[in-house]
This record gives structure tokens, sequence and C-alpha cells, in this order.
């Protein structure tokens, strides 16, 4: 139910209310599946088609609206839904209710559907309801307390193995299996990062069309439009959404991982010039956006590639020494120009 753009480029926040206007829309074209739909409803189902593919199975639904409702907010929401928690009940049936990139919906929208859950869960209707979107959903400041009731997984990147079996096992089902060689060479290109498997293996199989197998030089055409897929949406994507400062920050933890050193809070704090305590701040936001990832106390980028992105833009960020302003107990003129690793300082909190 995300706004999104084309293949790999960054969602667009949703309207005000889109969120709810959706729910309720599919709620009411869901219903009419159902063999036991009233016949008055808000919207008719004209057309239900069963996809199937390489990517998985879905269904498209096309609906006509055929009545206008006067019903807003949070009631309009809660009438679709007990409607479709009737329907389904009476075919003995469940629903699964899934918002994908909620970290982009509206707290007012959230307040809204999250009152209507909680009457749900009263009245038990037969709902399942799964939100997926990056850590920033959990902001107190977008966040609603109902949802945080909820129980809350983190889905990090995927190990070697389980990568490996992403890739090979659709693949292996849908009649075009991967040679070991290439396979493996994409899972380690993928950083067992989640889309950048989809991508990296949809490209693949694309580029071996026609053929019995995927082999090395398939992976390697994959890879290569993988790379650009994520370089024109993702990548850039998280650098014009970062501030200067994050863009400092990116670059310090860029130039490391280029050198092949830790990049590690510290050893980025010392690449700028500060101590760790200045530029906290700055880490805790890149990795509430998901750009960064910390893993013990290993900071590298969470969509693989963008290292190299970010150390060909460094130009484009002012120098650490710009960037440095006096501490509170020295004036400009007290300051010596270089004080050296941990000296100069930074304002915190400057976005």
């Amino acid at each position: 139910m995300s706004s999104t753009g084309g293949r790999g480029s960054e969602p667009k926040p949703l309207r005000r209310h889109l969120l709810c206007d959706q729910l309720v829309e599919r709620a009411q074209a869901l219903g009419g599946l159902f063999p036991e739909a009233p016949a008055q409803r808000w919207f008719r189902v004209s057309d239900a088609t069963l996809r199937a593919g390489v990517g998985g199975v879905g269904a498209d639904v096309r609906f006509e609206r055929t009545k206008e409702s006067s019903i807003e907010g949070s009631l309009r929401l809660e009438t679709a839904l007990a409607a479709l928690a009737e329907v389904a009940g009476a075919s003995d049936s469940g629903v699964v209710l899934t918002v994908d990139e909620a970290h982009l919906a509206r707290r007012a929208d959230l307040g809204v559907m999250a009152a209507a859950l909680q009457v749900g869960t009263e009245a038990e209707w037969p709902f399942v309801v799964v939100f997926a979107g990056l850590a920033t959903m959990r902001n107190t400041e977008r966040s609603v307390t109902y949802l945080e009731r909820g129980e809350w997984h983190h889905v990090g990147s995927l190990d070697e193995a389980s990568t490996f079996r992403a890739l090979s096992l659709p693949a292996a089902d849908s009649g075009r299996p991967f040679e070991p060689a290439a396979v493996q060479y994409l899972a380690e290109q993928t950083g067992g990062y989640p889309y950048a498997i989809q991508l990296y293996g949809y490209h693949a199989w694309s580029a071996a069309e026609g053929q019995t197998h995927i082999d090395m030089d398939d992976a390697l055409v994959g890879a290569d439009r993988a790379g650009r897929d994520l370089e024109q949406g993702m990548y850039v994507g998280r650098w014009t959404q970062s501030s200067s400062r994050e863009r400092e920050y990116l670059v310090a933890v860029a130039e490391l991982l280029g050198r092949g050193e830790s990049a590690t809070g510290a050893a980025v704090a010392a690449q700028l010039g500060v101590n760790t305590r200045q530029v906290s701040s700055c880490r805790d936001r890149l990795l509430a956006k998901g750009t960064l990832v910390d893993e013990r106390g290993q900071l590298r980028f969470a969509v693989p590639g963008m290292a190299g992105y970010v150390r060909a833009r460094s130009d484009e960020v002012d120098a650490p020494d710009r960037l440095r302003v006096p501490s509170r107990q020295e004036t400009p003129q007290q300051r010596p120009p270089d004080r050296g690793p941990g000296g100069p300082q930074i304002t915190p909190g400057v976005p």
C-alpha cells in the first residue's frame, strides 16, 4: 500500500489520508470476492485476476465505486473493515492485511487505523495485520501507542546460506537453475540485503532468457544492471535525503571501508577529527533511516555498493575543517589551526 516510483526508486511520502483511503477501498474490493458479501457496497468488484511468476503469486482486483460514503475518518475505516470481517467470518476465512513502507505513513493515518484495529480486537475480527518499514516507524513522534503493543521483529540482512537459498531455489523451481559459481557470485554481491537479492536475481534471470541455466556471464550482466538500478534509485535517494552533516559522516565511513579499515563509531569520529559523542546523534539518525547498519560495533552501508557511490561524491561534501566550530572553552582567536583527532568541535544535532 505504499506509493512508489519505478523499480529501485525511493518511495514517495503518502499523501494525507491516502493510507486509510486505500485500506477502505481494498477492504471493499476484497469483501466483494466472498460469496456471502452483501449486495450493497461502496465498491463493486468488476474483475479479479490471479497472477503467478518468478516473483511469486498475487492478485489484481479492479473495482468500481457504486456509492459515495459520507462517513469520514476512523468510523469509515472501521465500517469497511467490520464489513470485511463479517463476510470473511461467514465463509470461515481470515484476512491478512499488510501495510508496506509504514514509516512513510502520517501519524494521523496510523492513529485512525489503530483505532479501527482496537475495535476489531475486541470484536475478534479474523484478521492478521502486518506492518513493514524502516526503524523510524517506531519513533515516538511518528508511531501511536496502540501499535507499540504489537509483536515487533527486526528483519536485517540474510546470512550467506540464506542468501544462497533465496537466489537459487526460486530459479530452480521455475526451471532455470543457477550454476554454482553464478549464484555464489551474486550472493556475495548482494551483501544479504533483501531488496538487492530480489534485484540481482531478477536481472540475472532476465539475462538468461531462452537458456536452460543461469551461468556466470548472466550473473555478471545481471549484477551490472542491478548496480545501475541501485545507483539511480536507492543510492541517490539516500544521498539526497541526507543532511550535509550526515553526508560528511557517510563519506568518512566510505573512506574507512575503502581502505579496508574498521568503521567503528570511534574510527569514524577520528576520521572527522572529533570525539564520538559529538557525532553520535548523526550516527543514530543514519542507523534509524536504514542508510547504515551496525554489526557488533562495525558500521557498514545497508545497501551493497553504496560505499563506492559515496566515495565518488565526496567532493560534494565540505572538508571537515569547514564544519569545525570552537568549543565552549575557547574563542575562534584562541583555537589552534589544527588540533588533530579529538580536538576540533562540531555542533551536535545540526542537520
